[in-house]
């Protein structure tokens, strides 16, 4: 049985800082992105009704691929639970953010990008599995358990392929590695040699 966790990129309006659609994390918390001039990346204001946090450069830019000199929107990441999240995470373009209701919003990982390179090889895939949501991109792999904990995080190198995943392993394939087929384990977060 798949978890209940989800990842949703939410876009929002460069103009405006609103998300296009409504935010997946229910109404106790209010999201605006701000992207100043010349900035790469835009700022994320997360509000409450008694706090409110400001992270610089969290949310990224999408490019309108017709016209690639305007940013048509910025884009934020949110890992969570349904129903309605009481903790959740916020997944920008180098950092993951973790919110509870009670415990305000902190830093809970830095992710393994280079943002000076090319930004064509970054990309973000959520993979359901029994106890969780796995998150891959390009340079890591991380797993976030039911209750929105990030049980444990992978570097890995660009060239490392996610091939599939079943209850117990990820599987990998690495033109570099030797073997060059690697898998690791869902729960412990180790590597593993072979299929």
């Amino acid at each position: 049985m798949n978890s209940p966790m989800k990842l949703i990129i939410v876009r929002f309006d460069v103009e405006s800082g609103e998300a296009l659609v409504p935010v997946p994390i229910g109404p106790r918390f209010g999201v605006k992105v701000t992207c100043p001039p010349r900035q790469v990346d835009c700022d994320v204001t997360l509000k409450s009704s008694e706090h409110s946090w400001k992270f610089s450069g969290l949310a990224w830019h999408e490019i309108d691929i017709d016209n690639p000199t305007d940013c048509a929107s910025a884009c934020l990441g949110f890992i969570f639970a349904e129903p309605r999240p009481q903790r959740f995470l916020i997944l920008g373009i180098d950092r993951l953010i973790a919110v509870d209701d009670r415990l305000g919003a902190k830093e809970a990982l830095a992710l393994n990008r280079f943002l000076n390179e090319d930004r064509g090889w970054l990309f973000f895939k959520g993979l359901n599995v029994s106890n969780g949501i796995i998150i891959n991109y390009e340079n890591g792999v991380f797993f976030v358990t039911d209750d929105c904990a990030l049980r444990w995080h992978m570097n890995l190198m660009r060239d490392d392929v996610f091939v599939r995943v079943d209850d117990s392993f990820l599987y990998f394939w690495s033109e570099f590695r030797t073997p060059q087929d690697f898998r690791i384990e869902i729960n412990s977060g180790e590597i593993r040699d072979g299929v």
